[in-house]
This record gives structure tokens, C-alpha cells and sequence, in this order.
């Protein structure tokens, strides 16, 4: 049996067995985030926001992580799905008459010269995986990596680390880096752990003030506009209108939101609009606020 070629039971059990352990591996890490969710609010609770500020970079490194597992977790039950696109395309994958472009070291690997065709529609899923097991602690997922690795040959497994072509996903790209969370994620982390908890944090209480004044000029905006529709309407001869503008919601409004602020609590976080370093979590903040996905 050439390099090339796989035994088909293998690829089936190494897939499975691979499947299994990311399955298992994100429910520890989920459960183990709970826990360390909940060391930070006690530290909260303390006034050592320090200290959480810095614990809390682990929780979401492990997010991350998970998500990165979710992921993966997709990518192998697609190739467990497409098993047969796999064991039976034997098409090679480098013409020979471009062999003598190539250097000394490369025509005389077997794997490289000897590699298969990656159906376009597994070039994903399979440099992916490629790319991506290093950057994991699991050896089922290393094995299936050797086995694609052996299956497809040395220049893919190049292009797949290199992404050349840019079928690696960006979001797996940026799961698979190791850049420290910036200092907005950490803060609307232990936001979130403040609010979820029942602790205080100066931060939610900025954030909370911060809407306070938002509301404020919203609402004053709003209350100008309708002002100048009413003097309209009494210019025009209109009346009743002018009446409804003398209440003034607006005051009850900000005291019923300094309320809440003292309360450290209780308003809704405005949505945040998608960027790049939140939209990776979303998922974990509706995890941490206790509601479906």
C-alpha cells in the first residue's frame, strides 16, 4: 500500500473517536468556565478587580477554545459524512510533467509526488483540520490530522499551514492566534459577571451611567421635536397638542434609571454593534446570561 492510499476502517474510527473527544472536551471546558465564572465574582464581591481583570483573560481564552472546538467538531462530522469522497478519489494530484520544477528534496517524496485530489468541497473542512490540530491539545484530532496528512500529501498539508489559497476560515485563523483580549472584551466580560452574580463592578456602573446620559439626550431630542410639531399645530389653530407636551417624561425616566444605577443593575446591555472581537463570544455571553443561543 503507496502512502497515498488509506485504510477506509481507520479513517471511519479516527473520525469517531475524534468526534467523541470534542464533544467531551467542550463540556468540560463549559463546565470549568462556570466554576471560574464564579471565582471571579467572588472577587468581585472583594473590590480585587485587579485580579479578575486578569483571572478573566483565561475565561476567554477558554471560550475561544471551545469555540474553536465547535468548529472542528462540524468540520469532522462533514468528512465522517463524505467518507466515500475521501477513500475513493485516487485522482492524482500533481501532474508529472511538472516534476522537473520541482526541487531534488520534493521529487524524491513519494508522498508529495504520489498525492491524491482534495474534492473542492472537503478543501475546508480538511485544511481546517490540518491548520488547526497543532493548536490543540487533543491527539485524536493530531491522528486524523497524520492520516489527512499521509492521504493528500506534503504540498497540501504546505498550502493548508500557509492557507495559500484562502480556504481556511478566518474565524478559525483568529481561534488558533494567541493575541491577549483587548481591554473593551475584558470589561464587558465582567460586566456580564457583575450583572449575572449580583456583584458590584465599577465598570457596569460607568456603562450603566453612560445610558443614563444617552437616554437623556435621546428623549431630549424626541421632547424638542414634538415641541416644535405642537407649536405648529397652535400656530395652525390647532389644539389639544400643546397640552400632552407639558408632562415631562424625561425626569421620570433618568430617576428610574439613576435607580437602577444605584442599584448597580438591572438595564438590558445595548446591543453592541458586530465587530470582530465580540462577535467570536456572543454565544458565550448567552451561555453566561443563562439564555438559549
Amino acid at each position: 500500500m503507496s502512502k497515498n492510499q488509506i485504510n477506509p476502517t481507520r479513517l471511519k474510527t479516527s473520525l469517531k473517536m475524534c468526534l467523541s473527544k470534542l464533544q467531551y472536551t467542550q463540556e468540560k471546558q463549559t463546565a470549568m468556565a462556570k466554576q471560574q465564572r464564579r471565582n471571579i465574582s467572588h472577587l468581585l464581591s472583594q473590590g480585587k478587580e485587579s485580579l479578575a481583570k486578569i483571572k478573566v483573560e483565561n475565561i476567554i481564552r477558554d471560550d475561544i477554545y471551545i469555540e474553536l472546538m465547535e468548529y472542528l467538531e462540524l468540520y469532522v462530522e462533514l468528512l465522517l459524512a463524505r467518507l466515500g469522497m475521501i477513500i475513493n478519489n485516487t485522482a492524482t494530484n500533481i501532474p508529472t510533467t511538472t516534476s522537473s520544477n520541482l526541487s531534488d528534496e520534493s521529487k524524491n517524496d513519494k508522498q508529495f509526488n504520489n498525492a491524491t485530489v482534495c474534492d473542492p468541497s472537503l478543501l475546508e473542512p480538511i485544511q481546517s483540520i490540518i491548520y488547526s490540530a497543532p493548536h490543540t491539545d487533543l491527539k485524536e484530532l493530531v491522528t486524523l490530522r497524520d492520516i489527512l496528512v499521509s492521504r493528500y500529501g506534503v504540498e497540501f498539508t504546505r498550502e493548508a499551514m500557509e492557507n495559500g489559497k484562502g480556504y481556511i476560515s478566518e474565524k478559525i485563523i483568529r481561534r488558533c492566534g494567541y493575541d491577549p483580549p483587548s481591554e473593551e472584551l475584558v470589561d464587558l466580560y465582567l460586566c456580564e459577571i457583575a450583572k449575572t452574580y449580583g456583584v458590584p463592578y465599577s465598570g457596569l456602573r460607568l456603562r450603566l451611567e453612560d445610558e443614563v446620559e444617552e437616554v437623556v439626550e435621546n428623549e431630549g431630542e424626541q421632547g424638542d421635536h414634538n415641541n416644535d410639531d405642537a407649536n405648529n399645530n397652535n400656530n395652525n389653530g390647532g389644539g389639544g397638542v400643546g397640552e400632552k407636551n407639558k408632562e415631562n417624561p424625561i425626569a421620570e425616566k433618568v430617576d428610574e434609571m439613576k435607580k437602577k444605577v444605584a442599584n448597580n443593575g438591572g438595564i438590558k446591555e445595548k446591543d453592541e454593534k458586530p465587530q470582530d472581537d465580540f462577535d467570536a463570544l456572543r454565544a458565550r455571553f448567552a451561555a453566561l446570561k443563562g439564555t438559549p443561543k
